[in-house]
């Protein structure tokens, strides 16, 4: 039995990985976050720098670049013909899957160690929770600092007052992204009766307008 509210998040990780195969799941607030949470902690290891120019697909939806821009990030569109999923910049080994969550994504796609793949479960989309999202990945070496950092750099199953009184070094630098345990119960509900999701559909860069030429960039 679940004793502690944050205990579903955990349980909701966990059939997430079992269902697309991947080693690690950590769940968020939406995907947009997701992606911004995993550059961020790729730089604080030290694996990318925040100087180079992120290279966002021209297709594509709108909060990827503006939450990128807003925390810093340099960007740049390009003409990209993607499917399911893109590379946020080249060699950052982030991906945005928002629409390319199934039962098969590690297998097919995803096996590299370096990889952090983001994917949605906005109203829309196949598994749909109203809002949220998380990061898949195989390497350990992300899960502990994914999971600080989504939650104001803390860890979500200790009391806030007694941690920063006994432990402060703990804290990291975090963001405000967690994914709350009633929606994490609900993703619960529907992975145990994933049969009844809605079939898999193939979308891709032709199926959204070229952003680039917005005005708001300049």
């Amino acid at each position: 039995m679940l004793d502690n509210n944050f205990e579903f998040v955990d349980e909701f990780e966990r059939k997430l990985a079992e269902y697309t195969q991947f080693h690690h799941a950590v769940c968020v607030d939406c995907c947009t976050n997701a992606i911004l949470l995993s550059l961020e902690v790729k730089r604080h290891l030290g694996e990318i720098s925040k100087e180079d120019a992120l290279v966002i697909p021209k297709n594509t939806y709108l909060s990827v670049p503006m939450t990128l821009k807003n925390n810093g990030w340099n960007i740049s569109f390009e003409p990209v013909e993607w499917s399911e999923s893109y590379q946020v910049g080249k060699g950052t080994g982030v991906f945005d899957a928002a629409v390319g969550f199934n039962e098969s994504m590690m297998f097919n796609d995803f096996n590299g160690e370096d990889f952090l793949v983001c994917v949605s479960f906005q109203q829309k989309k196949r598994l749909s929770l109203g809002r949220g999202g998380a990061i898949l990945f195989n390497s350990g070496r992300y899960l502990d600092l994914l999971r600080r950092m989504r939650h104001d750099g803390r860890d979500s199953k200790i009391n806030f007052i007694t941690e920063s009184t006994m432990t402060p070094k703990d804290i990291v630098m975090g963001y405000h992204c967690y994914m709350e345990p009633e929606r994490a119960a609900l993703g619960i509900c529907k992975l145990n009766q994933s049969h009844l999701l809605p079939p898999y559909r193939k979308i891709g860069y032709d199926e959204y307008p070229d952003i680039s030429i917005l005005p708001v960039w300049n």
